[in-house]
């Protein structure tokens, strides 16, 4: 209770077990989005955040907004790309959650779904590191340092939290700029 009288929503992720989603006007929902077959759960905490800010900036209700978070985390885990989804999977999954009401005040009081008139020029602005991960594949050992290693595969890939972040919130329609800083370590 303390808790939600600081914040606007209050979200407690379970992995396959669901997100619990409460709001300011008591609603809590548990939404759960059943897979078969999962490849990969990296990321999957940051693809649901990503729905749970675009929920927001859309001004969605705590029904939609747990449909589209769950969605979006479970998205993440049928592909082999690391901390990344496809909206369009997203968007299929979101027909496959299920949404129980664990305590409901009101329901769709808002029916408008996007706020029209907003004149921002950045829906969110994110701010952290952004990284290349190199990922080796078909190795046999760690390599030592200073010793060369012999690698069958080798893969370049988008790495940090919040570049993956701020990678989810554009693919699902936001305006997104990303801030960061040039560093002298490589």
């Amino acid at each position: 209770n303390r808790v939600i009288k600081n914040c606007d929503v209050a979200a407690i992720t379970c992995g396959d077990e669901g997100l619990y989603l409460s709001d300011r006007k008591d609603n809590v929902v548990h939404a759960n989005c059943k897979l078969e077959n999962i490849i990969n759960t990296v990321g999957c905490g940051d693809a649901l955040m990503a729905g749970l800010i675009v929920a927001s900036k859309r001004n969605l209700n705590i029904v939609d907004t747990a449909r589209l978070s769950v969605a979006c985390g479970s998205a993440n885990c049928i592909r082999e790309e690391l901390g990344m989804f496809y909206k369009e999977d997203a968007m299929q999954l979101m027909e496959q959650t299920k949404i129980t009401f664990l305590a409901m005040n009101w329901f769709f009081k808002n029916d408008k779904q996007m706020n029209q008139n907003s004149k921002k020029k950045f829906d969110v602005i994110v701010v952290g590191e952004l990284n290349v991960d190199l990922i080796l594949n078909q190795i046999d050992s760690f390599p030592e340092t200073g010793k060369e290693k012999l690698a069958h595969e080798m893969t370049f890939t988008l790495g940090s939290s919040s570049a993956i972040f701020a990678c989810n919130l554009s693919s699902l329609g936001l305006n997104v700029a990303f801030i960061g800083k040039i560093g002298n370590d490589i």
